[in-house]
C-alpha cells in the first residue's frame, strides 16, 4: 500500500509512504491529537496533504517522490473516498444529519468511517470523510463512488471538486476542544471491511471524470542535431531567443513563471544532456540563467533538474515525450532573434 503526501499544499513534489490507508488516515488523527495536547497550534498553510494512492505504473524505485503535474498527468489512484462536507453557517442540522447517516452506513456496510474537521470548525458546520474501498479506483470510478455515498446519505455536500481524484485533499489539524471532540466520532469496527466497488457499478456519477493518462502526448522525434554538442555561445543566444519571448508572451509555454511549463522545460534540459548536445554543466549554467540571480530560485531550479533527470534518463517513454530544447532556444542559430 502507499500514500502520496506533502507537508502542505505549495509543496510541488509528493513522497510516498507504504502503509495501509485505514492505518495513515487513523495515526494522521493521533498524531493531530497529540500535537493539541502540547498546545502545539497548526497555521492553515501548514495543513498536512493527501494525494492519491499510487499512481499508475507505479515503480517504488522511481516514483518515491513525483511532481504532483506528473502524478495527475500519469494517472491517480485511490483505494479511498474523501469527501468535503462544506456547510455554512446555520446549516448546523445538515451536518447532523451527514453525522446520523455516517453511523447507519457503517452499520449497514460494517464499514470504517474515517470523520475529521475542517480547519474552520466549529465555526462552520464542515467535516472531512474517508471511508476505504478493496480497489483501486481511476478517475470514473471514483466519481462514481463519491456519488453512491451522497446518494445514499441524501445530503449536498457543495463541493464539486469532491467528484474529482486529483483534488488535493487536506488531512486533519486539531486546534481546539471541538476539533478534538469531533475526531472522537470516527466509525471504525473489529468486523469493518472495505466497499466493494460492485456497490456504485451502476451509479450515474454527479460530475462525469474522465481516466487520466488516457490523453495521447505528442513525442517528439530525435534529430540527429541533438547529439550535436553545442558551444557555450550557442547556449548563450538560446537563453536571449527564450527571454525575449518570454517578454514578448508570443508562446505561452514560455512563460516559465507556471509550474506546468517549468515542468516541461526541466524534462527539455534534461533531454539535451541526456541526449549529448550539453554537458551537465551547462544545464546547471541553464538553470542559473532562468533564475535572474536569485539565489532562492537558483537552488529551486537546481534541485527539481537533479529530481527530473534521471526520470527522463532512464525512462525513454519520457524521453520522447520531453520537447527538444530548441523548442524554447530557437534552432541554436548563433544569431539572436530580432
Amino acid at each position: 500500500m502507499v500514500m502520496y503526501i506533502t507537508k502542505n499544499r505549495y509543496i510541488k513534489y509528493a513522497s510516498y509512504i507504504d502503509i495501509p490507508p485505514l492505518k495513515f488516515f487513523y495515526q494522521t488523527i493521533q498524531k493531530a491529537l497529540v500535537q493539541y495536547k502540547n498546545g502545539k497550534k497548526i497555521d492553515k498553510k501548514d495543513t498536512p496533504v493527501v494525494y492519491g494512492s499510487t499512481v499508475v505504473d507505479f515503480n517504488p524505485r522511481q516514483d518515491a517522490e513525483i511532481a504532483r503535474i506528473e502524478m495527475n498527468q500519469r494517472g491517480v489512484l485511490r483505494d479511498f473516498i474523501g469527501i468535503d462536507w462544506d456547510f455554512e453557517v446555520g446549516d448546523e442540522a445538515k451536518l447532523d444529519h451527514v453525522l446520523q447517516g455516517l453511523k447507519s452506513f457503517h452499520e449497514h456496510f460494517q464499514t470504517s468511517v474515517i470523520i475529521y474537521p475542517t480547519f474552520s470548525y466549529p465555526d462552520k458546520p464542515r467535516i472531512r470523510t474517508v471511508m476505504f474501498t478493496e480497489n483501486m479506483m481511476d478517475a470514473s470510478e471514483y466519481a462514481q463512488a463519491v456519488s453512491f455515498i451522497i446518494d445514499t446519505l441524501k445530503e449536498n455536500p457543495r463541493d464539486d471538486d469532491n467528484y474529482s481524484i486529483i483534488k488535493n485533499f487536506n488531512l486533519p489539524v486539531i486546534n481546539n476542544a471541538e476539533q478534538a471532540e469531533l475526531v472522537q466520532t470516527s466509525l471504525i469496527s473489529k468486523q469493518d471491511k472495505p466497499l466493494n466497488h460492485q456497490l456504485w457499478a451502476k451509479t450515474k456519477p454527479h460530475q462525469k471524470q474522465y481516466a487520466q493518462g488516457n490523453k495521447h502526448v505528442k513525442t517528439h522525434h530525435i534529430h540527429h542535431s541533438e547529439r550535436e554538442m553545442k558551444q557555450r555561445e550557442h547556449i548563450d543566444n538560446g537563453l536571449q531567443n527564450l527571454s525575449q519571448s518570454i517578454k514578448s508572451g508570443h508562446v505561452k509555454a514560455h512563460n516559465l513563471d507556471k509550474w506546468s511549463n517549468f515542468f516541461q522545460f526541466l524534462h527539455a534540459v534534461a533531454r539535451a544532456e541526456v541526449l549529448g548536445s550539453i554537458t551537465h554543466d551547462d544545464a546547471l549554467y541553464i538553470l542559473e540563467q532562468v533564475a535572474g540571480g536569485n539565489p532562492e530560485w537558483l537552488y529551486r531550479n537546481k534541485s527539481d533538474y537533479l529530481r527530473e533527470l534521471p526520470r527522463v534518463r532512464d525512462n525513454e517513454d519520457k524521453l520522447k515525450k520531453a520537447k527538444r530544447l530548441d523548442f524554447y532556444f530557437g534552432m541554436w542559430d548563433i544569431t539572436p532573434m530580432k
